[in-house]
């Protein structure tokens, strides 16, 4: 029996031969015992053509190693079998706690489509019940508003508008209201003060924490009449217009670039004026240009005022065109069924204020402005263009006439279709104006005049008309004390409407305050919110 087993060790892996047993004796005893050649066992030994190569007890040994080892393996299998078997438990466990979790998800997802659905019947209910209510509203207010706007157009209001903010100012002459990367900003041209034309005219920019305009920026100017603000190519100017330095009216005007990087207006450009009023920039055909009003040359008021374009090649405006004038005070660019015209008022000709004021218009094939139409005006100082429901509207504003009246008229003509040329279509009381200012609010057409002086005193009431569409005329609004008022700005910032008023001289003295106005709830028939 134990030959059997000396045998079976003989067939057993590499790993478990006794070494006593090469590799070629132990193939050879394989093919001899296959053979059943020349293999004896006595007593302990196996013996191999009479050599001995096992014993019995080394027999034994390797069989007690054999199970040991297949012991062992069996306990790895066990092992792996009970770790395979709580795996499976394992997951089984987070397959039902995810299964659980589906069904918990899935009951949620029903319940807020039920509120999704129940949340938009509702809102369609409030959608239909709140176009019902501003139905009735609109239908209410179809049937009041004739009565709304004979009500207005019957009455003059005597109310004030509320006070914004009050500004020191030196005899000023004009606001001009601009943006520059959402910044407001308000510039003031100051005329003179008590004792020098020379003086610094100042830029505020509105703080929206406070509310009000404070200061941004000063600049020396002599004599200044006006600021314009324009932009080329992305880049911010501001122009200003030197009147009179106290010795002489021919003098350079100033342009200014606003700087990025310092956060402030820079000189750019200096060009010679004379006697200087008003700067017009205007856009025509891609091309930008900048006109300038002269008023007196230190010897004459019939002298040229010029027309400047800007040349992108030398980064400079260049003279354009010169256009004869006679004590020029303003130009006033507008367009109208596709062509450019430049509307100059002429305030006096060294004889007489009561003269024509001319309207020119640009002839695109010799490429300059030729003259249109001449108005008869008195003392002209601003034209102000407009348009109403399609139609097109120039205001003069009319100062003085021969008589050296300042309680005049001032004139609103409207563009006749058929004649293509400006014909009169109202008169409206002025004393000594300077200045229209246009603005629209809700659909409604709005026109403010400041009136400056009466002949005995600047401390006078301006005023402000409206457009009443029933009449086709404007009317009286409100009226507002001024101190020698020569300019109106109106303005919008974060839907809230302002008029700014530059005062010259309140009979005592030109340091006098500017006012800014804000556009709220001034009268019943006012159509601010």
């Amino acid at each position: 029996m134990w030959l059997l087993l000396s045998l079976l060790l003989l067939l057993l892996p590499t790993a478990l031969c006794v070494p006593r047993i090469r590799s070629d004796e132990r193939s050879n005893l394989l093919l001899v015992a296959g053979q059943g050649k020349n293999i004896s066992a006595i007593a302990d030994s196996i013996f191999l053509n009479g050599e001995e190569i096992i014993t019995k007890d080394e027999v034994l040994s390797m069989l007690n190693a054999f199970q040991t080892t297949i012991s062992q393996q069996s306990e790895a299998i066990s092992q792996l079998n009970s770790a395979v078997s709580q795996l499976d438990a394992s997951t089984q466990t987070e397959i039902n706690a995810l299964q659980t979790e589906n069904q918990k998800l899935q009951e949620q997802l029903a319940v807020l489509n039920g509120s999704t659905t129940t949340l938009q019947t509702a809102l369609d209910t409030l959608t239909t019940q709140t176009t019902n209510e501003i139905d009735n509203i609109n239908t209410k207010l179809t049937v009041l508003q004739p009565q709304i706007d004979e009500s207005c157009a019957s009455s003059t209001p005597s109310l004030s508008l509320p006070l914004f903010q009050q500004i020191d100012t030196s005899g000023a002459f004009d606001w001009e209201y601009f943006t520059i990367n959402n910044h407001n900003y308000l510039a003031v041209a100051n005329y003179r003060n008590e004792v020098s034309f020379n003086i610094k005219s100042s830029i505020y920019r509105f703080n929206t924490t406070t509310q009000q305009f404070v200061l941004f920026q000063q600049m020396d100017t002599e004599g200044a009449l006006e600021w314009e603000f324009f932009t080329i190519n992305n880049t911010s100017y501001l122009a200003v217009v030197n009147h009179y330095n106290g010795t002489s009216y021919n003098i350079k005007s100033n342009i200014y670039r606003f700087d990025t990087t310092a956060q402030q207006f820079v000189p750019f450009q200096q060009i010679d004026t004379n006697g200087a009023r008003d700067w017009e920039f205007f856009i025509l055909n891609n091309t930008n240009y900048l006109a300038v009003a002269n008023y007196y040359n230190d010897e004459s008021s019939n002298i040229n005022s010029n027309i400047y374009r800007f040349d992108s090649t030398m980064q400079l405006f260049v003279l354009f065109q010169q256009i004869d004038t006679n004590g020029a005070l303003d130009w006033q660019y507008f367009t109208f069924n596709y062509s450019s015209y430049l509307a100059v008022a002429h305030h006096e000709n060294g004889e007489s204020y009561d003269i024509k004021s001319n309207i020119y218009r640009y002839d695109s094939t010799i490429q300059q402005f030729v003259l249109f139409q001449q108005i008869d005006t008195n003392g002209a100082t601003e034209w102000e263009y407009f348009s109403i429901n399609n139609a097109n509207y120039l205001a003069i504003a009319n100062q003085i006439n021969d008589l050296e009246s300042f309680n005049i008229k001032s004139n609103i003509y409207r563009l006749n279709t058929t004649t293509q040329q400006f014909a009169l279509f109202q008169q409206i009381d002025t004393i000594g104006t300077r200045n229209w200012k246009y603005f629209n609010i809700n659909n409604t057409s709005y026109l403010a005049v400041v009136n400056q002086y009466d002949g005995t005193t600047y401390n006078i009431k301006s005023n402000i008309y409206r457009f009443d569409s029933t009449a086709q005329q404007f009317v009286l609004f409100l009226q507002i004390d001024t101190n020698g008022a020569l300019d109106w700005e109106f303005f919008t910032i974060n839907n809230t409407m302002y008029l700014a008023v530059a005062n010259l001289y309140n009979d005592v003295t030109y340091d006098v305050k500017s006012n800014i106005y804000r556009l709220s709830n001034v009268a019943a028939c006012w159509d601010v919110d």
